[in-house]
């Protein structure tokens, strides 16, 4: 387990997002302080989702006396909680400053599978989000949290190279319709991220 190499990891992805965001969004005539300002307020609202999407469910499977429940310090890793919570901030705050929320959103759309490829790096140096054993040929020599090695799906791997298929797509699609002379989002401004909230892979076991 590399606890440091996940920090790291999380920490670039971080860098990496704000970074695109501020060259994608310059076509909404945004500045370096916009990009902060609103990442500050998203990422609370990814935290309070991340948390919430495992702190219901185990509120709910304590009060009807279920013992199985994922611990509060593991409630970042819950992906659609994330993207959820970070969503309905997003969604706030661009009302507030009255920028056009879906073209806001389509131009994050593709950054958020980059983000979860990046994360992926970490959970796989931290042996976290690790998939069930397996004979199968994709199988690999790989350990769980608690150091136990054996042949399992390679999950964050294969989580990995999927995000960014998908980003691969969302960014093909874009271009596709430049070339076309298509309107700046179409179909309709939310579209991208609204095929992205349908098609993003959930955080821990894939198989």
């Amino acid at each position: 387990m590399n606890p440091v190499g996940h920090l790291l990891a999380d920490f670039a992805a971080l860098i990496v997002i704000m970074v695109l965001a501020l060259f994608r969004l310059r076509r909404l005539a945004f500045t370096v302080y916009d990009v902060i300002d609103g990442a500050f307020f998203i990422l609370m609202g990814v935290f309070a989702g991340a948390w919430a999407a495992n702190a219901i469910p185990r509120i709910v499977g304590n009060l009807m006396g279920s013992s199985v429940y994922t611990p509060w310090w593991a409630a970042g890793e819950h992906w659609m909680g994330a993207v959820t919570g970070g969503a309905l901030v997003g969604y706030w705050w661009a009302k507030r400053r009255r920028l056009p929320v879906g073209v806001c959103f389509d131009a994050l759309a593709p950054l958020l599978p980059i983000t979860l490829a990046i994360i992926r790096v970490g959970c796989f140096l931290n042996a976290d989000a690790f998939g069930r054993e397996t004979a199968s040929w994709i199988g690999m020599w790989l350990p769980d949290p608690n150091g136990v090695y054996a042949m399992r799906y390679p999950t964050q791997l294969v989580s990995l190279v999927m995000n960014l298929l998908l980003a691969g797509l969302l960014f093909g699609f874009e271009f596709y319709n430049h070339r076309r002379g298509m309107p700046l989002n179409w179909p309709f401004p939310g579209f991208l991220f609204f095929t992205l909230r349908r098609t993003l892979l959930p955080g821990p076991l894939l198989f």
